[in-house]
């Protein structure tokens, strides 16, 4: 575990990229750990009484009840399905959390390893605005917000929203006062995340650890978005342009 106290122990951040800096928040998920410590206990039985490669009885590991469970999931590696609805626990671990390889270890750095994590694509939906969305917008550039006439044909609707938003798109780019988000943007910000996380796992005190914030930033809303990006929204860190 890093010191927190010590930024210069976040240094290893500067030459991030997006995949890798998604691992670095998913690492210090307190359930992922406890997944992970499971997983590996599960994995080490099965070696010791069916081998590793290449001497490894794999048709014998299969049929042990304790190489696979039931998901409903996504799990789109076909090696790693057993039987319908039976998955390696592999997969079925990467399948929970957002990724394709083999299980990686929490307490490894995104640059202990060679090469980055590969994530599943998490699928974009389109918000439903409602009466009780109206601060949706908040003046935020980013977004906009389309109505739509139920009562008419969504043909033509469609394909006009279709033009409107390439149209705002391209007028945003051209905005040199528009700043489209990108890794480069947030790194020294999820830096601070990080190093929150982190002394919130040695179970420092709020009071410690608000010293290390910028002056005029709330410590509610900053610890809410570590807490945010740690819980699950990493996945929408590899979808950012790396930017410059």
């Amino acid at each position: 575990m890093l010191d927190w106290r010590q930024a210069p122990n976040y240094s290893y951040t500067n030459t991030l990229n997006a995949a890798q800096w998604a691992w670095e928040f998913l690492r210090r998920n307190a359930e992922y750990q406890s997944d992970y410590r499971q997983f590996m206990q599960t994995w080490l039985a099965l070696e010791a009484d069916y081998g590793a490669p290449p001497e490894r009885d794999f048709q014998a590991w299969k049929a042990d009840p304790r190489a696979y469970l039931k998901v409903a999931g996504d799990c789109a590696a076909d090696d790693c399905s057993v039987d319908q609805d039976k998955v390696l626990i592999e997969c079925a671990l990467g399948a929970k959390w957002g990724f394709y390889q083999f299980p990686r270890d929490p307490a490894l750095s995104a640059l202990e390893f060679e090469s980055p994590p590969a994530w599943r694509e998490i699928q974009q939906e389109a918000r439903l605005i409602s009466a009780a969305d109206l601060d949706y917008l908040g003046g935020d550039p980013h977004r906009v917000a389309l109505g739509f006439d139920l009562d008419m044909p969504l043909k033509e609707q469609l394909e006009r929203a279709r033009l409107y938003l390439g149209r705002a798109y391209a007028g945003a780019r051209r905005d040199k006062s528009f700043r489209p988000r990108s890794v480069a943007q947030y790194r020294a910000q999820w830096c601070l995340y990080l190093r929150i996380l982190d002394a919130e796992a040695v179970g420092a005190h709020a009071d410690d650890y608000i010293a290390v914030l910028p002056g005029g930033l709330s410590h509610t809303e900053i610890v809410a978005e570590a807490h945010r990006l740690c819980g699950g929204d990493y996945r929408e860190i590899p979808l950012l342009p790396e930017g410059a």
